[in-house]
């Protein structure tokens, strides 16, 4: 496959979105969900107020909405978190004291929230209790198929001659996980990529960045600029860091 060196003005690179839910979020990211899940909550609660002809009021709404759902989001999150820095699911006994926690905490903001709105509580704690179960439900259900992925899979690639075998096109640090990515799929493995490019060794993988591993066969031109850019065959675009720009002779023909 021969490699065309791109012509024009230095072409930003694309990061990828994706692993939203398996990947702690940072930042921009993670205000950017709260303030959606936020006022995803108060829409259905001014929605609710209409259809049954309560007070529609909007800082009772948010209210509600920060109470009932924001700490199920947060702890998700805290979760995500510490189980990257450990490198190890949370045992099922932290997971409950969590969710315990968590479901006091979400009571406690509604109660409070209701006392400084209104005066006094709107609803009685069995029926405030009742309108958890939802969430932690759905919270419990998004743990579960985190702690399935983080069961060791069979098909994935643990070997180098496996990576290979499967079509593994590039490799992306993600904390203490790698995103190790295919024709159509992605799936995270705890590993560092370092250790990953250990593993890999002599199947023709190259380190193009501090957290891109990637394979010069799906690569089919380079864009020039200051900080070149690799684009594969599928569109992505991968940045290249200032110290692997040796690493670049591999995708001249």
């Amino acid at each position: 496959m021969q490699l065309i060196i791109a012509e024009g003005p230095e072409r930003m690179a694309a990061g990828e979105i994706g692993g939203l839910w398996r990947v702690p979020l940072r930042g921009t990211a993670l205000l950017a969900a709260a303030s959606i899940l936020l006022g995803a909550g108060a829409a259905y609660c001014m929605g609710y107020a209409l259809l049954s002809g309560g007070t529609n009021a909007w800082a009772r709404a948010l209210g509600w909405s920060a109470g009932a759902v924001l700490p199920w989001f947060l702890m998700f999150e805290a979760v995500k978190r510490v189980e990257a820095r450990r490198g190890a699911p949370l045992g099922w006994r932290s997971l409950a004291v969590l969710l315990a926690a968590t479901a006091l905490v979400s009571l406690g903001i509604e109660e409070a929230v209701d006392r400084l709105i209104w005066g006094s509580a709107t609803a009685p704690l069995p029926l405030q209790m009742l309108r958890r179960v939802p969430a932690l439900l759905l919270l419990g259900v998004l743990l579960l198929l985190r702690r399935g992925e983080q069961r060791p899979d069979m098909t994935a690639a643990r070997t180098a001659s496996d990576a290979e075998a499967v079509g593994l096109r590039y490799a992306r640090a993600a904390d203490n996980y790698v995103e190790l990515h295919y024709s159509g799929h992605m799936r995270m493995e705890r590993e560092t990529l370092a250790r990953l490019e250990a593993r890999l060794s002599g199947r023709g993988f190259v380190r193009v960045h501090r957290s891109i591993l990637v394979h010069p066969r799906w690569v089919c031109r380079i864009e020039p600029g200051r900080a070149p850019t690799l684009l594969l065959d599928d569109g992505t675009r991968l940045p290249t860091g200032s110290r692997y720009r040796e690493t670049l002779r591999h995708f001249v023909p």
